[in-house]
């Protein structure tokens, strides 16, 4: 059976692409991905209405709010449903009828700032997505590091996430370490080291300290 991926991103953003394209060579579809700042309700609701294996959201991020520049399109996260805003209209999908990312959901890449700095946010993500990999930051990130780790810049072949993580796309651990292990040849034991973080499937936390990749917090 064929995984797919889905994509949002409130903006143009290089690594949206990245993303799309390294999916797309290991074999995914990537259904109706929504790159652009002031997407439609109606395409909204279609995307969180879908069932991906993978998933993955870009935009600013904060207070479990994701928005584009100028804050007319957003959504606001809770553990049992999503409040859309687009275009002046406002709806609420709810988990189990029009919410159903979580429904073959096994990693999330969120590609905005601090997803993975706060316990309500993880907490709150991991209960509406279900037991998945969370992929993130502790902090301030840019599109074009996420770009990087996911071979859209300074890490090449064979180095960068999606070259590792090939073959290992249903695995939960094998996806965590693709992500850590990139992380720490791109990243590890410089000054911004400290904002990559993974979350296990089980709740486990991952990051990297002093250039090694070390167990963390736990959210069961």
């Amino acid at each position: 059976m064929t995984l797919s991926s889905g994509i949002l991103s409130l903006g143009s953003r290089k690594d949206a692409t990245t993303w799309e394209n390294g999916c797309k060579g290991l074999g995914f579809d990537t259904p109706n991905p929504i790159k652009k700042g002031f997407p439609t309700m109606t395409e909204l609701r279609a995307f969180f209405k879908s069932t991906p294996d993978w998933i993955f959201l870009a935009s600013h991020f904060g207070d479990l709010e994701m928005s584009n520049d100028d804050g007319s399109v957003s959504l606001t996260f809770a553990t049992n449903e999503v409040t859309l805003k687009a275009a002046g209209e406002t709806a609420v999908v709810k988990k189990g009828v029009d919410f159903t990312l979580d429904a073959n959901c096994k990693v999330v890449l969120w590609g905005g700032c601090s997803v993975c700095s706060g316990e309500t946010t993880i907490r709150t993500m991991r209960t509406l997505f279900g037991p998945h990999v969370l992929l993130g930051f502790n902090g301030l990130t840019g599109w074009k590091i996420v770009d990087a780790m996911l071979g859209g810049g300074f890490i090449g072949a064979g180095r960068h996430f999606f070259d590792r993580v090939a073959g290992k796309e249903s695995d939960p651990i094998g996806i965590r370490a693709a992500w850590m292990e990139t992380a720490k040849f791109g990243y590890g034991g410089g000054e911004i080291e400290s904002r990559f973080r993974a979350i296990d499937a089980d709740g486990r936390e991952w990051k990297l300290q002093k250039g090694e990749i070390k167990s963390g917090r736990s959210f069961p």
